[in-house]
């Protein structure tokens, strides 16, 4: 839990730095917050002191500092006028909050923890390449069309769990053309065949 506290306080400085226009620092201090959030998990397992709560306040805490980092962005992007970065910030942002309620919706639904590409770990190292780089746009883009990606692929693998779920009679049309379509495609693959599109 010290970890997982550590690691807000780290993206609080981080958010400061970003707000100030230090962006390679910012994003050391992003880069070692992820590694003390992910050190949280393990540590409490070894030691024996891992529980519901933990797991609750840790997952609760990553938006928070999600939302910091955003913030500290925001004002970067906001005080030079960078009106387009700042619309791809918002979509980001928005992609990788609706990317985690849907895991969490879905969970609590009783659902499968369905995957994504764009988990945390990876758009933490994309932003923090990109503030290193100096290629911060290219990374907000990446970020902006990767979240919002996964986010349907994960909505799509709700729904088509969902209707494998329910009785046959009450299943609508369109999941089942897909899953067919997307069988199809595997066997034609499978086969030798090339992919079409």
């Amino acid at each position: 839990m010290a970890l997982t506290l550590g690691g807000l306080l780290l993206n609080g400085g981080a958010a400061a730095l970003l707000a100030l226009g230090h962006l390679p620092w910012a994003g050391g201090i992003i880069l070692l917050a992820a590694l003390c959030d992910a050190a949280d998990g393990p540590l409490a397992r070894l030691t024996n002191r891992q529980s519901r709560l933990g797991a609750f306040l840790d997952s609760t805490l990553d938006r928070y500092s999600e939302v910091l980092i955003g913030l500290g962005l925001f004002l970067y992007l906001l005080s030079r006028e960078r009106w387009s970065d700042l619309l791809l910030l918002l979509l980001f942002l928005s992609g990788s909050l609706t990317f985690s309620y849907i895991r969490a919706r879905a969970e609590a639904e009783g659902f499968r923890s369905h995957p994504g590409l764009f988990i945390r770990s990876l758009r933490i190292g994309v932003l923090v390449a990109g503030l290193w780089s100096g290629g911060l746009s290219i990374a907000l883009w990446v970020l902006t069309v990767g979240t919002h990606l996964s986010a349907l692929h994960r909505l799509l693998g709700v729904c088509l769990e969902a209707w494998e779920k329910a009785p046959p009679e009450t299943r609508p049309a369109w999941p089942r053309w897909l899953q067919e379509w997307t069988s199809r495609r595997t066997l034609h693959n499978q086969a030798g065949g090339r992919p079409q599109g």
